[in-house]
């Protein structure tokens, strides 16, 4: 006789985190139920449930059901299914591993102990983000930054932790401790955490928190592969990014019921072009007083071509119910095309009047500058563990190893005409208008290639590889009402920067005309700005590599600019913690303390330039020094009724200093009596951090969160510029880096709403919604100004969805605004008489708000195939304005981008 096959049943209970019960019964017995009743499986497992006294009104769990290879796997442990539609009907099969993706993702939310936002892989590809960073914008509290960066709480770029299911990245940034969080694709990880209040138990060095990529699978999860093809691009800019595609597979699996097993690949190319007009407003007095000019106007192209290639595999036994081994590895290779062309019309200092140039015999100018940044990412990151559960001491214990490399090359080639005259007309502030008077000029009102002579062309190589071996030990002792934790862990690191900066022109005259152009690269800047011609920036490159022999350079050039920032930093954390967890009915605490003791050796470059200004020599210095630190932690939980969550907390961090600061450098300029110091003393941003949350969890899957927090930093890093006294420099000034005596503080709201609306009547319950605010406001006081804020953050983030899923159909739209951004603070006044009669006034830059508009499309083809394709940028055309200390002055730059698409095809089984 056939052995009947069976279905195990399982049930995550929000309030215990584990799985504590399950039920078995026969497949036949339940199949011939389902045909006699009539109702759906997901009605009839609650039904089961209920009557087997296993679920209450008051548990607050939505359940959801999926059926694969004979197991029905129910609540949060359905995460990883795909329910097959029964028939064209079941309006629930369509979007059930989404809703499994965000279930998930409250109940990792939910059963935390820290305070955190996480986002589902489901929830990212409805939101079409290629990358982590794209990702993590849906969040709140979070920012975007400069390229591959993100400002959490609006502490800074890069201020935050990276680390992938809790082991922690190499950092990526060129000289400092941040991390390219855009070089990660979004297909390589299963949930994103944004976790804002560390335990003790985690490396504080995080000043706003961390990012933890999770890839982990839980043993006896039900199998599960996707695998996803697709292509796009952006219209408006094929010539110069061309086609975007993404290839994506993934696969889970359990073939035993001790054993798992993840495996994911990854490829991705991703354009991001723009064009831009910068305008360079300044004063001048004719007579008359201050009066506005414009200096320059420079209208030009900007393309971002991304590549990602990355691969995972994760791997899970449990050779018994009390003790299981890891194995985990993650490897990512990224390259970025970074290319910028601009015209440039220059006054030179040469103004008649407001309206023209030509005063001093013609100083204008008209040039063309055309960059290219390469940027080459690689990063390994390996870990293996294992956990064992005794009678009266849990204990974990791993080793790993990441390493994170970065290539960085700077090519710029500028052209020039000199001695020009212009006509200027600025009536329209948004589009001024200039023309050189004394050449001729094309009817298409560009200027004859062949007078545009290449001037000293640039070469930046800026290459850093950071090593990190780690090893930790913690053991948990579980008592009654709680469990006491300790443990240790050390983190061994090396990294290595190698810069250099060359300045070299080539010794025969050459124009532009000389150089290869991008076939039929021709465009029209902000509609307005003819461009006719763009060079070949992969070619030009190559001319510079194959002619080095013929190039010119200035070795007291070479060596003022690069050698003071080459470096070896050899850094060994040492961090022990303990933790206590009290639980007294609802009520649970946590508090503990953290102590991290570093070792740390730097090596620098000394630089000694005589009198003459003439390079003598380099030699190498070395500095070690040594610190501990403490930190504190004190968090609560309030559970109340099993569906709602209060939280406080009370913890501290830090950011390190970065390392090329910290390295001893030293650059002794004998004919200027001038001493340039790096400070391997440094001390690190240390942050004390006052958090609450409160969490409502809903039914359909919902949750509404409201918390408010409060950051005080103290130890800025700052420049320090001084005249020393006495000693073999008396008299010559010096420029180094000290922690500063100013204390900041940042405080905020964060708002988050997101649920499916059920409850409304026809076609409206197939409708959910996704929506976050964050506010922001800081103030800290500098050496000449007081109560500014900090740069790079906006006040006001807002996040926006609303998502349809019925039947074969699913849609979605979503929309991410922010406010004005704070881009730079300048330190003195200049002169503004547009704004204020020609007063001294602090010409801070500001960028202007931002929005970005994206709509998703799905349709499943079968049980197995789906069609997906999105819009993005449909705002792209709207145009972004950057402005000098208010938006009433002139624009400095204009930015534009074009909408793009991506489409595609997706398997799952």
């Amino acid at each position: 006789m056939q052995e009947q096959s069976r279905i195990s049943l399982y049930l995550l209970r929000s309030n215990v985190g584990e799985n504590n019960m399950k039920i078995e019964v026969q497949k036949k017995m339940l199949n011939k139920l389902l045909s006699k009743t009539g109702c759906s499986r997901v009605l009839l497992y609650m039904v089961m449930l209920f009557s087997a006294g296993l679920v209450n009104a008051n548990t607050g769990i939505d359940l959801y059901a999926a059926v694969s290879n004979g197991n029905v796997v129910q609540g949060a442990e359905a995460q990883d299914e795909q329910l097959a539609p029964d028939n064209e009907n079941d309006k629930r099969s369509f979007f059930l591993t989404y809703q499994q993706g965000v279930e998930r993702a409250l109940n990792r939310r939910r059963e935390s102990d820290r305070i955190k936002s996480v986002i589902s892989s489901e929830q990212s590809a409805r939101f079409a983000d290629y990358s982590i960073e794209g990702a993590v914008l849906r969040l709140p509290g979070v920012q975007r930054g400069e390229t591959g960066k993100i400002n959490i709480r609006g502490v800074g770029y890069g201020k935050y932790n990276v680390t992938v299911d809790g082991q922690r990245f190499g950092s990526t940034g060129l000289g400092d401790r941040s991390f390219d969080i855009g070089s990660i694709s979004a297909d390589l990880v299963r949930d994103i955490e944004v976790i804002k209040v560390l335990r003790p138990d985690m490396h504080a060095d995080g000043l706003a928190g961390t990012v933890n990529l999770v890839t982990h699978q839980p043993v006896g999860g039900a199998r599960r592969l996707n695998a996803s093809i697709g292509g796009g691009g952006t219209p408006r800019y094929f010539t110069y990014s061309g086609l975007a595609s993404n290839v994506a597979l993934n696969y889970y699996d359990s073939p035993r019921d001790d054993f798992s097993i993840v495996f994911g690949l990854s490829y991705q190319t991703d354009h991001q072009p723009s064009e831009m007009l910068g305008i360079d407003y300044g004063t001048a007095d004719f007579g008359n007083g201050p009066v506005d000019v414009i200096q320059q106007v420079a209208p030009g192209i900007y393309t971002n071509q991304s590549s990602r290639l990355g691969g995972r595999l994760q791997m899970t036994y449990k050779s018994s119910e009390r003790t299981s081994y890891n194995l985990q590895g993650l490897v990512n290779f990224h390259n970025r095309d970074i290319q910028r062309h601009n015209n440039s019309w220059s006054a030179g200092s040469d103004w008649f009047n407001q309206d023209s140039t030509g005063l001093a015999g013609g100083l204008g100018s008209y040039g063309y500058d055309a960059t290219l940044t390469d940027m080459d990412i690689t990063q390994y990151a390996f870990n293996v563990g294992a956990k064992h559960r005794l009678d009266f001491l849990n204990v974990d214990y791993s080793i790993g190893w990441a390493q994170a490399t970065i290539d960085h090359q700077h090519y710029s080639i500028p052209f020039l005409l000199e001695r020009l005259n212009h006509e200027i007309n600025f009536q329209n502030r948004n589009r001024p208008v200039v023309k050189p008077t004394n050449i001729n000029i094309g009817q298409d009102g560009s200027i004859d290639r062949r007078l545009l002579r290449l001037q000293d062309m640039d070469h930046i190589i800026d290459f850093h590889i950071d090593n990190h071996y780690s090893g930790n030990l913690n053991l948990e002792f579980p008592f009654r009402m709680g469990s006491f934790k300790l443990g240790g862990d050390a983190l061994i690191s090396h990294k290595d920067g190698a810069f250099t900066a060359t300045d070299m022109r080539y010794i025969r005259p050459l124009t532009q005309f000389r150089f290869f152009m991008v076939q039929g690269g021709r465009f029209d800047v902000l509609d307005d700005y003819h461009m006719p011609w763009i060079v070949d920036m992969e070619k030009a490159r190559n001319f510079i590599d194959t002619n080095e022999p013929l190039m010119r350079v200035d070795e007291n050039v070479f060596h003022r600019r690069s050698d003071v920032w080459n470096y070896d930093a050899y850094e060994n954390i040492y961090s022990g913690y303990g933790m206590l967890t009290f639980e007294v009915g609802n009520l649970t605490l946590l508090g503990g303390v953290r102590i991290e003791h570093s070792d740390n050796t730097y090596d620098g470059r000394k630089v000694l330039f005589n009198q003459f200004g003439t390079y003598l020599e380099t030699s190498d210095t070395t500095s070690s020094n040594s610190n501990t630190h403490v930190f504190p932690n004190a968090q609560i939980t309030y559970d109340i009724g099993g569906r709602s969550n209060i939280r406080l907390a009370w913890s501290r961090t830090i950011a390190r200093p970065d390392f090329n600061l910290m390295a001893p450098f030293e650059r002794i300029d004998n004919q200027n009596m001038a001493l340039f110091r790096g400070n391997p003393d440094l001390e690190p941003v240390t942050s004390d951090n006052l958090d609450f949350m409160f969490e409502l969890y809903l039914p359909n899957t919902g949750m509404v969160g409201v918390g408010v927090f409060y950051k005080e930093l103290s130890g800025f890093i700052v420049a320090d510029e001084q005249t020393l006294s006495g000693g073999d420099f008396d008299g010559w000034s010096e420029l180094s880096f000290v922690n500063g005596d100013e204390a900041a503080t940042i405080y905020g709201i964060e708002a988050s709403w997101q649920q499916n609306l059920t409850f409304l009547p026809g076609f409206l319950e197939n409708l959910g919604v996704y929506a976050n605010y964050t506010y922001i406001h800081s103030e800290f006081d500098t050496q000449n100004r007081t109560n500014v804020s900090f740069p790079g953050h906006s006040p006001h983030v807002m996040n926006t969805a609303l998502i349809y899923n019925q039947g074969r159909y699913s849609g979605q739209i979503s929309y991410h605004w922010r406010g004005k951004v704070l881009q730079t603070l300048q330190d003195t006044t200049s002169l503004a008489p547009s704004i204020n009669g020609g007063q001294q006034v602090y010409m801070d830059r500001y960028r202007d708000n931002f929005d970005y508009l994206t709509a998703s499309l799905g349709f499943r083809i079968s049980s197995n195939f789906q069609l997906w394709g999105n819009v993005f940028n449909m705002t792209g055309a709207r145009e972004r304005i950057h402005y000098d200390n208010t938006s009433d002055y002139y624009p400095r730059e204009i930015t534009r981008s074009g909408f793009g698409f991506r489409a595609g095809i997706l398997y799952t089984l």
